[in-house]
Parts: C-alpha cells; sequence; structure tokens
C-alpha cells in the first residue's frame, strides 16, 4: 500500500472552505429568522396540514 501526502495548501483550502461556510451559513439562517418574526403561527399551520 503506497502513502500519499496531501499538500498543505489543500488542508488549508478546506479548512478556509469549511469555516467560510459555517460563518456565511449561520449569518444565512440568522437573516431567515429574523425575517420570519411574526409568521410563526401560520408557519406551524403550514407545516401541520
Amino acid at each position: 500500500m503506497t502513502q500519499t501526502t496531501i499538500p498543505r495548501a489543500a488542508v488549508r483550502g478546506t479548512a478556509v472552505g469549511a469555516i467560510f461556510m459555517a460563518f456565511f451559513g449561520t449569518l444565512w439562517a440568522g437573516i431567515g429568522i429574523r425575517g420570519m418574526q411574526g409568521w410563526e403561527f401560520l408557519v406551524l399551520i403550514i407545516l401541520s396540514l
């Protein structure tokens, strides 16, 4: 079985991409939740059908 080494730039790029997705995913969810304020009752009714 041969060993392959992963370049440092590939590891760093993957880490930066994961942090980017976590940050902007959280930001997007927060904006969506704040935008839904006042719609809880309607959404719960629709989801319960």
